[in-house]
C-alpha cells in the first residue's frame, strides 16, 4: 500500500525500534489478479472492455510496484538499512520455512502453532485497521479465503499466461517487473 503514501515519507515512524517489512508479489500474478478485483461486480459484457489504467477510479495502478520501490529504498537509506522483502507466493508456499526465518529477524519467538489457525470471519474484528474497508474486502473476496482459511495455501505453480491478459495488464507488468525483481532478489528466501 505505498502507493498511498504518495512520497510523503515524513509521516513515517522514525523510532529505531521498528522493523519495516515489504510484502511483495511477482507482477505477473498480481495484476491479472487484481483486475479481476477491481471489474468483478459488473456485467461481463462491461467486464472485458475495462481497462486496469484508464478505467482505475483508484489510483496510478501502473505505479504501484514503483511507488513500494521507492518507498523501500527511502526505509534502506533513512530508517532501516536492513528492511525486510518478503514473497508473497513463497510466503504462501513455504511458510514453514519463511516465517521462522522471519520471525529471527524481527526478534520474535517463532511456534508451529502460526502456522495454522481457526478459520472465521470474525477475526477481521481483532484486526488492527479500519473496519468498514475490511468488510467491504471481506464482501468482495479480496481477503474472504485468507479469512475462510486455516493455514497458509499455496497459489498455482504457473502465473497466468499473458496471452490471456488485457494490454493494460501487461503494460503494469512491463512497468513494475523491474522494481519487483531488484527487490525479489533482497528477499528472505526459503
Amino acid at each position: 500500500m505505498a502507493h498511498l503514501l504518495n512520497n510523503k515519507y515524513e509521516h513515517l515512524p522514525t523510532a529505531r525500534k521498528y522493523r519495516h517489512t515489504f510484502l511483495i508479489r511477482d507482477p505477473c500474478r498480481m495484476y491479472p489478479s487484481f483486475r479481476i478485483m477491481m471489474f468483478q461486480n459488473l456485467p461481463e459484457d462491461k467486464k472485458s472492455k475495462m481497462d486496469v489504467i484508464s478505467d482505475s477510479i483508484m489510483y496510478d495502478v501502473d505505479k504501484i510496484y514503483k511507488y513500494t520501490y521507492d518507498l523501500w529504498k527511502y526505509t534502506q537509506q533513512n530508517l532501516d538499512p536492513n528492511a525486510i522483502i518478503i514473497d508473497g507466493t513463497e510466503l504462501a508456499t513455504y511458510p514453514e520455512k519463511l516465517l521462522p526465518k522471519y520471525f529471527e529477524a524481527v526478534g520474535i519467538a517463532f511456534e508451529e502453532r502460526y502456522l495454522t489457525w481457526d478459520p472465521s470471519p470474525n477475526v477481521i474484528m481483532e484486526w488492527k485497521a479500519a473496519l468498514e474497508p475490511l468488510i467491504a474486502a471481506y464482501k468482495m473476496n479480496v481477503i474472504k479465503s485468507a479469512v475462510d482459511s486455516s493455514h497458509f495455501i499455496a497459489p498455482d505453480k504457473e502465473a497466468p499466461s499473458r496471452t490471456d491478459m488485457t494490454p493494460g495488464v501487461i503494460k503494469c507488468i512491463e512497468e513494475s517487473l523491474p522494481y519487483y525483481n531488484e527487490m525479489f532478489g533482497q528477499r528472505i528466501k526459503p
